[in-house]
């Protein structure tokens, strides 16, 4: 059997957590066990949910930027979840003052 030289270009890549890259695991490590030379390109995702999958050492993963447009929506959905929660906090902040008989927030 003749052994490839194979690119992967993944926009979901272990670590990152998902049933794509869990896919992309499993083929990965299938192609290298049978001989093949792998090299991945992935986007670096620093904030995702992770997995503990163990790559084959032999997979080569380069790691790229995902772009501006993905790392902004990243971002503002970030900001969005921490000004959530802190309203979540004012709210809990209001409600305790007025049962101690305030009516100003902190």
């Amino acid at each position: 059997m003749k052994r490839l030289r194979i690119l992967l270009v993944a926009y979901e890549y272990p670590p990152i957590l998902s049933a794509q890259s869990i896919r992309w695991f499993y083929l990965s490590n299938a192609l290298v066990a049978q001989g093949h030379k792998l090299h991945v390109v992935a986007p670096f995702w620093s904030d995702e949910d992770t997995t503990s999958l163990a790559l084959d050492n032999r997979i080569v993963v380069h790691r790229t930027f995902p772009g501006i447009y993905v790392a902004s929506a990243r971002f503002f959905t970030r900001l969005v979840r921490k000004l959530r929660n802190t309203q979540s906090l004012m709210s809990h902040i209001v409600l305790a003052d007025k049962e101690k008989g305030s009516s100003k927030p902190r």
